[in-house]
């Protein structure tokens, strides 16, 4: 799909618009947390990721913002782990609009409203990085999920950036996919136009509020070669190094090669 230029778009929302897009997300919100405690309990793990892809489409349409994926990610019956920069809170719905996952996340999470909900019901993995003892802890834990098959995705840089660039990644967390010998597979994350994806200065009240405030956008997952190895310091510097590169081409605006709205993927 050929996406208009930027100029070309709408104009950022004003008060009235943006109001009742906030009162279509939290009746967005609410339908998924019903889903989740109702339909959730007795469906197969096949129905919850669809579930969860269906319900993150349709939230990132609700704050206007359209996901264009470049690449494609390895089969199904291949063991891997996704990961990413952290730019927004849209990143996580983002990646589960494509393929929905179990991400591994900061504890502070847990404490949005609603959404934290939300998120321990599809199964998020809250991890203190504050304690390391939690940080063992949920290695074993998270090597177990990657064995059997749970498809996990986390954000090594630990916080968010400004999307520009990318923070240093933290390498203790690739350790359980270097236990179940599995393939992590690096996704550089951008938004067109950026400014209201910012979060760095924001808390999550405040970042919701300058996301549906703002023009229509375009978030872009490019898929980039997955990698492997034994040492996990080595390999959080491949990563970063690969998820770094892409992200200063989307900003010198080269094209990808291929795009898709939702591009087949391992479902």
């Amino acid at each position: 799909m050929t996406l208009p230029p930027l100029k070309d778009r709408a104009k950022p929302r004003g008060g009235l618009a943006r109001t009742l897009r906030i009162a279509r997300l939290l009746g967005h919100l609410l339908r998924g947390l019903l889903t989740t405690w109702t339909a959730f309990p007795k469906a197969s793990m096949a129905t919850r990721r669809e579930h969860v892809r269906a319900w993150s489409r349709a939230l990132l349409a609700l704050a206007g913002v359209q996901v264009r994926v470049v690449g494609q990610l390895p089969g199904a019956q291949i063991p891997y782990v996704i990961v990413a920069n952290h730019i927004s809170w849209c990143d996580i719905f983002a990646i589960n609009s494509v393929h929905a996952v179990s991400f591994v996340a900061k504890a502070e999470l847990a404490t949005w409203p609603l959404a934290g909900r939300l998120l321990k019901n599809v199964g998020t993995l809250f991890i203190d990085r504050s304690k390391r003892r939690d940080t063992g802890r949920m290695v074993a834990i998270l090597a177990a999920h990657i064995r059997d098959g749970v498809p996990l995705a986390f954000f090594p840089e630990g916080r968010v950036s400004h999307g520009v660039g990318v923070n240093q990644f933290n390498a203790s967390l690739l350790q359980p996919a270097i236990d179940a010998q599995a393939l992590l597979v690096p996704i550089a994350i951008s938004y067109a136009p950026l400014p209201a994806f910012d979060y760095v200065n924001r808390n999550f009240l405040q970042s919701v509020w300058a996301v549906l405030g703002a023009q229509p956008a375009v978030v872009t997952l490019t898929i980039l070669p997955t990698q492997s190895g034994q040492d996990r310091r080595t390999l959080a510097k491949s990563l970063e190094s690969a998820i770094r590169s892409q992200i200063h081409l989307t900003a010198d605006g080269k094209e990808p090669e291929k795009s898709a709205d939702h591009p087949s993927a391992a479902q």
